[in-house]
């Protein structure tokens, strides 16, 4: 087996001098090798786990017309997950770790701290977003009690590779969850 890890130093914002860049990168690949990493940009420890993310919910509402009057009704809460230093836009922050290789563990990371902040602060219904890579990376957790959970698969991702995606859906329907396709009639 070959394994390749790299370490990586960036001008100039990580050195203005050979000596510098070469000591940024010596320490980039150090850390690349102890966390497992194959490619690591500047010093800073790219370790993920719950404090990686913070978990914000967005109400979702449903508005009806009754008798000329339009009522609106929040029905559940959408889970989204934010830089939790508020420095990096949620599509900033999956592209540096995609960068790093890490993206599929951000989002494993996500899903389980999006479950547990809505258990924790009482939600009835939740909506998380989520693909079948996740879902077939991450071990099948266990729906929490008393909250409906709605896990959004966009509707590009549902057409491809269908038989084994419903199998993947059919293992977490078996736990308690349920199943949306988000994006539906976007083109696809």
């Amino acid at each position: 087996d070959l394994d390749l890890s790299i370490g990586i130093a960036l001008c100039p914002e990580q050195g203005g001098s050979a000596d510098e860049l070469i000591r940024m990168a010596d320490l980039a690949l150090y850390i690349a090798k102890k966390n497992g990493d194959k490619i690591h940009i500047g010093a800073e420890d790219y370790r993920l786990d719950e404090r990686s993310i913070k978990v914000v919910f967005q109400p979702v509402v449903a508005v009806q017309p009754i008798r000329n009057i339009r009522t609106q009704q929040v029905i559940g809460y959408e889970a989204l997950s934010r830089d939790p230093e508020g420095r990096l836009s949620i599509l900033d922050l999956f592209e540096k770790c995609k960068g790093i290789g890490k993206l599929t563990e951000l989002k494993c990371i996500c899903l389980k701290t999006q479950l547990k902040a809505a258990q924790e602060v009482g939600l009835e219904r939740v909506f998380i977003n989520v693909d079948f890579n996740v879902l077939s990376q991450v071990e099948l957790i266990p729906k929490p009690p008393g909250i409906e959970v709605i896990l959004e698969i966009s509707e590009l991702e549902a057409i491809h590779d269908i038989e084994s995606r419903l199998g993947i859906a059919r293992s977490w329907r078996e736990m308690g969850y349920k199943f949306a396709i988000d994006d539906f009639g976007a083109g696809f």
